[in-house]
């Protein structure tokens, strides 16, 4: 009696590896789909924008809850401590992101000042964060002239 080529504890394993590896792209597929809305976005002349960054028409799973944008007529915004302020650059892989105040690029002499106190905390979003720096360059040279023509600086 010829012996068989397979015997029976092997065409189990083998059928089962066999329904396994069809069962496997249809599941890695299904993950993949849900995460094809969060890819890198752009909006006006901020490029490329993406985790921990989140916005347009992305679902919140995209980024961290705090950072998301808005984009309207090619202008991002951020909302900080219930203040908005508009992404002027932003730089992901050196982490540097500058923003203006939006009340105040609309009308920079305003007579209404708003004190803005920014979180700490705020944009440490991972345990890998310790700081940021907050530069404002009007500060540190701002020079303004008197009814005379002269240069005043502050």
């Amino acid at each position: 009696m010829p012996l068989p080529l397979v015997s029976p504890p092997s065409t189990i394993i083998i059928n089962t590896l066999f329904f396994f590896s069809l069962l496997f792209p249809i599941y890695a597929s299904s993950d993949a789909e849900g995460y094809t809305a969060c890819e890198p976005f752009s909006c006006g002349k901020i490029n490329n924008i993406s985790y921990p960054f989140w916005g347009k028409d992305q679902p919140g799973y995209c980024g961290h809850p705090k950072f998301k944008l808005d984009c309207q007529q090619d202008n991002v915004t951020i909302d900080i401590m219930s203040q908005t302020f508009q992404v002027i650059d932003m730089d992901q892989a050196s982490k540097v992101l500058k923003i203006a105040r939006l009340d105040l690029l609309a009308d920079p002499c305003t007579n209404d000042y708003v004190n803005v106190k920014l979180d700490p905390d705020f944009f440490n979003y991972t345990s890998n964060d310790d700081a940021y720096t907050l530069d404002d360059p009007l500060l540190t040279s701002i020079y303004l002239s008197d009814q005379h023509g002269d240069s005043l600086s502050k």
